[in-house]
């Protein structure tokens, strides 16, 4: 008898736990890859994410602080000249000096004092615009004088010292237009629409850092000291429309309050002195620390029924107490 050994083509079963184990090793081993992978690719998108976010807050600010602030530092400015008027003080002597040198120059004096007249009537209500025309108007005299200079008659030593005066005169308005000249329309307009290479990121910073509203405000502010009150009644509407910040409402229920009041001295229509102080109450209400508020508020609730109602009696609601002298103020217009 042949002893015979046969081989069988079945797997025992320990070597078939053996490949079922290395299977499961094999795959979980691959699994454990790609998962870091995966994880390597989000760490590396959520880095590149927070760079390119860092790197775009740091452009934002470097582009819109140093215009916020000069921006800010002219509106300053402007109201230093509008209470102290000393600009305007000097050109308003500059004008009467030249109408007195040149009396009896028919033509060219009535010219000059024309222009004297439309500063006189027209700039308190619209500065920028009226001292542009007057801008206008020292050209056109100018070139009268150089006409009148041409006569065999003519007194040119005078008319030479009107013209140096009335270029002296035009450079001053120059600084005074440079001063009314800020250019929040550009700047309000930048923040809202900031630059391509800034997106997404000045969506968020524009309204978390404050600049939308401060740059609302100021251009509201602004407008309302060169004689445009409708539009800056309208930026202030939508701001207490939709802003949340108890100190910022207090002070835009303030300015719309101060626009209500300046509109009253103009037209003494009583409705603007209650709407006023309906502003100003909310203004404290917003905000019970608002101190320009209190001290106008006071002030305005201290006025007789005569003093608030023109034409009930003879109060004199344009007479300034302490308390009215507290909230911002101009002097009488020079012109």
């Amino acid at each position: 008898m042949n002893n015979e050994v046969e081989i069988s083509d079945e797997t025992s079963p320990e070597s078939g736990g053996e490949i079922n184990q290395s299977n499961i090793s094999s795959g979980l081993v691959s699994w454990i890859q790609k998962r870091k992978t995966q994880i390597s690719y989000l760490i590396i998108a959520i880095s590149l994410a927070l760079i390119i976010t860092g790197v775009q807050a740091h452009l934002f600010y470097s582009r819109y602080t140093p215009k916020i602030e000069q921006s800010n530092q002219e509106l300053f400015s402007l109201m230093l000249e509008k209470t102290r008027g000393e600009e305007l003080s000097g050109l308003q002597d500059q004008f009467q000096s030249i109408i007195t040198s040149l009396n009896g120059q028919a033509e060219i004096s009535s010219r000059f004092e024309a222009t004297y007249e439309v500063m006189a009537e027209h700039f308190r209500e619209g500065p920028v615009g009226t001292m542009e025309q007057v801008q206008s108007e020292f050209q056109t005299i100018q070139g009268l004088i150089k006409e009148k200079q041409q006569e065999e008659d003519a007194p040119v030593d005078v008319l030479q010292e009107a013209s140096d005066a009335i270029s002296s005169l035009s450079t001053d308005m120059a600084q005074l237009q440079d001063i009314y000249a800020i250019a929040f329309d550009e700047l309000h307009s930048d923040i809202q629409n900031p630059p391509i290479y800034l997106l997404p990121t000045a969506n968020y910073l524009r309204e978390d850092s404050g600049y939308l509203n401060s740059v609302t405000f100021n251009r509201a502010i602004y407008l309302s000291q060169i004689g445009e009150m409708g539009t800056s009644r309208v930026l202030l509407s939508g701001m207490y429309s939709n802003s949340n910040d108890n100190e910022m409402l207090g002070l835009v229920y303030y300015s719309l309050g101060r626009l209500q009041w300046e509109l009253f001295l103009t037209r003494l229509e009583p409705e603007n002195y209650f709407q006023a102080v309906n502003y100003l109450r909310q203004s404290l209400q917003a905000d019970p620390d608002a101190e320009l508020s209190k001290r106008l508020f006071d002030y305005m609730l201290s006025l007789t029924e005569a003093e608030s109602t023109p034409g009930a009696g003879k109060g004199d609601p344009t007479t300034l107490t302490e308390g009215e002298a507290g909230a911002v103020s101009t002097p009488d217009p020079l012109f």
